[in-house]
């Protein structure tokens, strides 16, 4: 697939924009392992723009992890992305999962949690396909 330069992903419930809404987003692979972004923290219009930057440095930290595990180009990625939207015990907890390995990334992670507004959302996940604005609506609590 030839990726954009950039795409969003608008967040909404009831109509209205959720701010405030940290997601992580997956680049589906269709042969070897997938590929995920850092945690994004949707905008006060509930948005989070990606681009093709973002992506291509995701994926050059995984093959400085598993060189082998992953597609070797972002074209080789089908377009299709996941959208996690975890509770904060779910976020608390990839915290904990982390810390030993990757003590910088659980701490940015925390500030990450203390600021966000996961708590007025169900978790989710959701599968999409790449367009310029991708739509997902979330359920409230």
């Amino acid at each position: 697939m030839k990726w954009p330069d950039e795409f969003s992903i608008r967040l909404t419930a009831d109509g209205a924009g959720m701010k405030g809404i940290l997601i992580w987003v997956t680049l589906v692979a269709p042969k070897k392992s997938n590929v995920s972004l850092r945690p994004l923290l949707t905008d006060d219009q509930g948005d989070v723009v990606i681009t093709r930057g973002m992506l291509e440095e995701a994926l050059a930290g995984a093959h400085d992890n598993a060189l082998m595990d992953y597609a070797g180009h972002l074209d080789d990625f089908r377009g299709t992305i996941t959208i996690d939207m975890e509770s904060l015990e779910q976020l608390r907890g990839r915290v904990r999962r982390i810390r030993r390995f990757y003590p910088d990334a659980a701490s940015k992670l925390e500030r990450l949690i203390a600021t966000c507004a996961n708590d007025r959302i169900r978790p989710a996940q959701v599968t999409r396909e790449v367009a310029e604005r991708v739509i997902v609506n979330v359920e409230l609590m």
